[in-house]
């Protein structure tokens, strides 16, 4: 769950006692008997203790209005990248975590994608493969522009890509059943046993595979830079200039952008 340090003060007059942090990624620590509550400079909450402890520490959380999200036991996160990029296809990344990883990716201060610059995604990928299980799916735009005429349109394919991804992750594992999948919220969302708006800010194993999404993004845009002779913009806003120039190289736009775009198609 999410918290912020004054709220999380408040637990100090249900007896807990403030302790020394044990990492710069801590921002508060906090103890009563047996019972740990950590909060990360990224804002996430961690309650370490049996189910009753945790369950009296969300009792006392509740009355300070800190709604708790974070869910128990063995999950999968899943978030998605270069939908909304003109250039680009689209991937799909899911992270598998349980109490002790969660606590892992806490530490290792990994947090929402769009909170973190380009140049320290590598770094905080390279983190999460070394703690938790994952899968990726990566569609370039070649096969991207060929799955949405099958699949007639985006949010089937999404759809489609997410539960793909979940389910290679989970195949092997003795109680996949019980394995919730959390996705971030999409238009048209029908994955997932849990899916939520910001679902990268309130858990950090969709936090994870946003990171993860994010790397092998760039990753593609690197690749498709070099293959067009310079480099591709993000976004959709200032891409104009950059399609004139594959035009003008008479490149097959289907290699490097997402022709079902409107801002592709007067260059098509």
């Amino acid at each position: 769950m999410k918290a912020k340090k004054e709220q999380v003060l408040l637990l100090k007059k249900g007896g807990f006692e403030e302790m020394a942090v044990k990492s710069p990624h801590e921002e508060l620590r906090l103890s009563k008997g047996r019972i740990m509550v950590t909060l990360y400079k990224t804002g996430t909450l961690l309650i370490q203790g049996n189910d009753k402890e945790i369950h009296q520490v969300n009792t006392l959380l509740e009355k300070t209005n800190i709604l708790p999200k974070e869910v128990s036991g063995l999950t999968v996160g899943s978030d998605e990248s270069l939908k909304g990029d003109t250039f680009g296809g689209i991937v799909v990344a899911v992270v598998k975590a349980d109490d002790k990883i969660r606590l892992k990716l806490a530490q290792a201060g990994i947090k929402d994608s769009k909170q973190v610059p380009d140049y320290k995604i590598p770094e905080m990928a390279k983190k999460i493969r070394e703690i938790a299980e994952y899968e990726i799916i990566s569609l370039f735009p070649k096969d991207y522009n060929l799955d949405i005429t099958k699949y007639t349109g985006v949010t089937f394919l999404l759809n489609k890509l997410h539960h793909q991804a979940y389910q290679c992750l989970i195949k092997h594992h003795p109680e996949k059943a019980s394995i919730k999948h959390i996705v971030d919220k999409y238009p048209g969302c029908t994955v997932g046993h849990i899916i939520e708006t910001k679902a990268d800010e309130n858990h950090i194993e969709v936090a994870a595979a946003s990171i993860l999404a994010r790397e092998e993004a760039l990753k593609q845009l690197i690749t498709l830079s070099k293959a067009a002779g310079f480099k591709l913009p993000k976004g959709s806003t200032h891409v104009a200039e950059a399609l004139k120039k594959l035009k003008e190289k008479k490149a097959d736009l289907s290699f490097f952008a997402k022709v079902d775009f409107k801002n592709v198609l007067p260059f098509r």
